[in-house]
């Protein structure tokens, strides 16, 4: 609960005790301040818009200024300032900067647009300062306000708006780093005047980025928020909060406007491929109902099964079930939710397809994407093009997979080809899925370019098993290489993306083509990359991280320059094994590691931590295991899927 404000009354008020004056009743305001108050006071009421009137009986109550506070030192006398911050539609605010800090504001609200979308307005920060001087504004430290607001103006969601005192009396100070794409502390020697200038006014809960020193002397009825350095993070961490899920149980519009921009900012963020979906969306989805919201169950049971496959949870197909149940009754209010789900989102079917090692084409599930695959829209359509781009990027790994158990040359061949045309078929509308999408972090030139040189690793993995000849594999890089270098090309200038899959391609590809002095200075660099994340975030080198399978195919090339990829692997691999067992690709994965390791010691027996791990699995997948580790720990290696 939060922390009741100081006390107000009419002697404060009269002088100008600020959180009193914003205190009182709608007439009294004028009775108090009108008879007898300070200048101060007087002046404090005329910039709130509360001008004294001559009638006694005027009902005109404080005036909130649209936006949220932000809290400034100033630079003369070193005390804090409060001043009013106001993201506006571009159509009525100002279009451009006025000093550095509106500049910090408007690159974090354009990183916000473009990582998480919320609403498709464009929106420009206006700064006013209470005590004046608002164009010689300097710093970013009003930048996490502007983060507030964005919540409040993109996404809908914001407190009762009868009452200047909302949220709780919420005020936000922290930077921006627009470098690093990060937000920052404030320094340390503004937060005190900071801190005493909020309470002044009456604020009693402070947001904070992660890492901010705090005085010790802070008032026992000062609430202190943390929040990440990661801006979707950060908004993820303030919706969280109990006065923002209350007022999002009362518009479910904005419920729909945070779930999309889950989706967008998070979901489709590899660098929180292993992560738990954020807890806001497990606990709509406990309160929605079938009868009450099916449109928030649906956008729910989505995220939360996109990320429980990659996490390789059993409830995964669950969430699936329940998305597919529900989604006749939903009603989308945005052109873009509505595109995701006609198209898009038929590849967390197949996903879900793959990773329960349900891989024959004749099966139902997959002909019905089939067809979905083959519906026709306008050239223009570009929209529709990708949800169809999407999913038969993710059919293509059926057949990809599929080519690497093969023993036959000639099948091994025709899934490799299905696998290539499925990943070259867009290939026309490529640069449009680029500018469409230029927000997404999955979706990219250089991430298509990386499925492409999975193409070439398969055909090499099946030279390996002397499936194929050497002219077979030649054959294959001849097709796919140029539209590879033509994508790289066109990456050079990408700002965003997965680094870790990037780099797995780059060294891939320099190990096909001869390049092994580019592929030992990468694998010097991954090596060093996977320790640090080893020390800091040992769950992002679990079995779906491409830093982790970087790690396995040095081992397998023998190409290890440092000598510390074994070391890693293994640590990794004890991680994978302190969670509970999996029923899906995912033991498969683990499996590999294990006999990564051991092939590397000489040891062609399937390990033991291998076929604890494959322990569980059942049906079509312990068919697969079987299949695919008969042979020992090499060809298990070769087979394995991803």
């Amino acid at each position: 609960m939060t922390p009741p404000g100081p006390p107000s009354s009419s002697t404060d008020a009269r002088g100008a005790e600020p959180a009193a004056i914003l205190d009182l009743g709608p007439k009294k305001a004028h009775r108090v301040i009108g008879r007898g108050a300070s200048r101060k006071a007087r002046q404090m009421l005329a910039w709130w818009n509360m001008l004294p009137l001559h009638d006694p009986e005027n009902s005109l109550s404080p005036k909130r200024p649209p936006g949220v506070p932000f809290l400034v030192k100033h630079g003369h006398d070193g005390l804090g300032r409060i001043g009013w911050l106001h993201l506006e539609s571009s159509t009525s605010g100002r279009g451009s900067p006025r000093n550095t800090t509106e500049e910090f504001c408007f690159s974090l609200v354009r990183e916000l647009s473009r990582v998480m979308g919320g609403g498709g307005q464009m929106l420009c920060p206006s700064l006013d300062c209470r005590s004046g001087g608002t164009k010689q504004l300097d710093g970013s430290s009003a930048s996490l306000a502007v983060l507030l607001d964005w919540i409040f103006s993109a996404l809908d969601v914001h407190p009762d708006n009868e009452k200047r005192c909302d949220l709780g009396r919420w005020v936000a100070t922290g930077g921006w780093d627009p470098r690093h794409g990060e937000l920052t502390p404030v320094d340390g020697d503004m937060i005190q005047a900071k801190v005493e200038i909020g309470r002044s006014w009456g604020y009693t809960t402070l947001i904070v980025v992660e890492q901010q020193p705090i005085p010790a002397d802070v008032h026992p009825d000062q609430r202190i928020i943390e929040v990440p350095a990661d801006p979707v993070d950060a908004v993820l961490c303030l919706l969280e909060q109990p006065e923002m899920r209350a007022a999002m149980e009362k518009n479910p519009r904005s419920t729909q406007r945070v779930l999309q921009a889950v989706r967008q900012g998070w979901t489709q963020n590899p660098r929180h491929r292993t992560d738990q979906a954020p807890e806001i969306v497990r606990t709509l989805y406990q309160h929605a109902g079938p009868d009450r919201d099916p449109t928030v169950l649906v956008l729910t049971s989505d995220i939360l099964g996109r990320h429980a496959f990659r996490r390789g949870e059993e409830e995964a197909f669950e969430y699936l079930q329940k998305t597919q149940e529900m989604l006749p009754l939903a009603r989308f209010h945005d052109r873009v939710t509505a595109l995701y789900y006609r198209g898009e989102w038929h590849t967390s079917i197949a996903e879900g397809l793959i990773d329960v090692g349900i891989w024959d084409k004749d099966h139902e599930a997959w002909q019905k994407l089939a067809a979905v695959s083959q519906q026709s829209f306008e050239p223009w359509d570009v929209p529709s093009r990708f949800g169809l781009f999407t999913l038969d990027n993710q059919r293509s790994f059926r057949a990809l997979f599929q080519a690497r158990i093969e023993t036959d040359r000639s099948r091994a061949m025709d899934a490799l080809q299905r696998a290539i045309d499925l990943r070259l078929r867009h290939s026309d509308y490529w640069d449009h899925f680029w500018i469409y999408h230029d927000h997404r972090k999955d979706t990219y030139p250089g991430r298509q370019a990386n499925l492409l040189i999975e193409v070439c690793w398969t055909a090499h993995l099946l030279e390996r098993q002397e499936v194929f000849g050497v002219e077979d594999r030649e054959r294959i890089q001849s097709q796919v290489l140029p539209h590879v270098q033509k994508l790289q090309r066109c990456n050079r200038d990408q700002e965003h993306g997965d680094p870790d899959f990037d780099t797995l391609g780059e060294w891939t590809a320099a190990h096909l083509c001869g390049e092994f002095e580019e592929r030992d200075r990468l694998s010097v660099d991954v090596v060093e990359k996977a320790r640090k994340m080893r020390q800091l975030r040992p769950d992002l080198l679990l079995s779906r991280s491409p830093l982790r399978w970087n790690l396995e195919r040095m081992l397998l090339e023998e190409c290890d320059p440092s000598g510390h990829a074994a070391e890693i692997l293994r640590e990794a691999l004890e991680f994978d094994l302190e969670s509970a067992a999996e029923r899906n690709v995912i033991a498969l994965l683990t499996a590999r590691t294990a006999a990564v390791l051991a092939a590397a010691a000489g040891d062609q027996q399937i390990p033991e931590i291998a076929l604890n791990a494959t322990e569980p699995l059942e049906g079509t997948l312990l068919q697969l295991w079987n299949s695919i580790s008969s042979d020992g720990n090499t060809p298990l290696i070769l087979r394995c899927p991803y």
